[in-house]
């Protein structure tokens, strides 16, 4: 189930890098219990996707784990801070080394 949610993940990454987040969104703070995330259907292959807001909040609380598929390039040239590259194409051979402790939220843009 963890591979099909990470491989989900993936091919959403693009749509949901879309969204851009207003300012004072990101200097909220709050000590309430990030809630689980959002799973919303994207498209008629059933790509679940977690909100721009959702996943800044679990990059603050370091409760989720981000994987850049961008190409090696783009990672080098900038990337989240901590993010894991591991591009689409050799994501088969690397699940392994994911953590199964934390959500895996990946990013292509």
């Amino acid at each position: 189930m963890q591979k099909l949610m990470l491989v989900v993940l993936f091919a959403c990454c693009a749509a949901a890098c879309q969204l851009q987040l207003r300012p004072e969104e990101s200097r909220a703070q709050t000590n309430a219990p990030i809630p689980l995330p959002t799973m919303a259907i994207a498209d008629r292959n059933h790509v679940l996707r977690v909100t721009l807001t959702e996943a800044k909040a679990y990059f603050d609380a370091h409760t989720a784990y981000f994987v850049d598929a961008r190409s090696r390039i783009d990672y080098e040239e900038q990337h989240i801070a901590g993010a894991y590259y591991l591009p689409i194409i050799g994501l088969q051979d690397h699940l392994s080394e994911l953590p199964k402790d934390k959500l895996v939220i990946a990013y292509c843009t």
